[in-house]
C-alpha cells in the first residue's frame, strides 16, 4: 500500500503571521512552518517551538520589521550563538530566513509550506539551526518520516543539490539504513 502524502498542520499563528507578512510584501516569495511539524517524526519531543519564516532576501528586513511591531522574539538571519544563547531558550520566537530558489513547497489554504523533502534536506544544511535535532534524534526523525510518508527521491536530491549538500544526504541516507532496501540501490543512479 502507498504511503500518504505529508501535509502539515497549519495553526492559527501561522495563518496570523501569513496575513502580516502577505499584507506588507504581497509580491514577495515566503514559506511559513513551525519547527512542532517535526515532532510527530522525534522520540524526544523538544520543549519549545520555532516559527520559522523563510523569505526572498529583498523582503527578509521588510517582513523583520513587520514582524517587530507584534511580537517580541524575531531574529533575522540569525548565527549559531543567537540559537544557543536565545533562540531555543526563549519561548515564541521567529526566525527568519532566506528562502532558497526552487525550494520544495505545498500551499495549504494560500500559504506556502515546506515540503516533506524540503526539511528533511534542510536538517542536513543547516546542521546549526537544527542541532537539537542532530545525533540519534536526527536519524529517528528521518526513519519514521520514510516510513510514514512519501518521500520523493527525485525531489530531495534535486533539492540537496541546490543545498549543497547531496552527497553528505546519500551518505547519510546510506550509512543509517534509512531507504527501504528496494530503493536503496535504485537512489544512488
Amino acid at each position: 500500500p502507498a504511503l500518504p502524502a505529508y501535509i502539515p498542520t497549519l495553526s492559527k499563528n501561522m495563518k496570523t503571521l501569513y496575513k502580516k507578512i502577505a499584507g506588507k510584501t504581497p509580491f514577495a516569495d515566503s514559506c511559513l512552518w513551525e519547527t512542532s511539524c517535526l515532532n510527530e517524526f522525534l522520540l524526544h519531543q523538544p520543549g519549545k517551538t520555532l516559527t520559522v519564516v523563510e523569505v526572498e532576501i529583498e523582503a527578509a528586513e521588510a517582513v523583520f520589521h513587520t514582524l517587530k511591531e507584534s511580537y517580541r522574539n524575531v531574529f533575522l538571519f540569525p548565527s549559531q550563538q543567537d540559537f544557543e544563547y536565545y533562540i531555543y531558550s526563549s519561548s515564541g520566537s521567529i526566525v527568519i530566513k532566506k528562502l532558497v530558489s526552487q525550494s520544495p513547497l505545498l500551499s495549504l489554504d494560500g500559504i506556502r509550506t515546506p515540503k516533506l523533502e524540503k526539511l528533511l534536506v534542510d536538517l542536513v544544511a543547516d546542521s546549526d539551526f537544527f542541532y537539537p535535532y542532530q545525533g540519534n534524534e536526527r536519524t529517528t526523525l528521518f526513519r519514521n518520516a520514510f516510513m510514514q510518508y512519501q518521500v520523493s527521491l527525485k525531489t530531495l536530491y534535486r533539492y540537496a543539490q541546490r543545498r549543497k549538500c547531496r552527497q553528505e544526504l546519500e551518505y547519510y541516507l546510506q550509512q543509517n539504513q534509512i531507504l527501504p532496501a528496494s530503493t536503496r540501490e535504485r537512489s544512488l543512479l
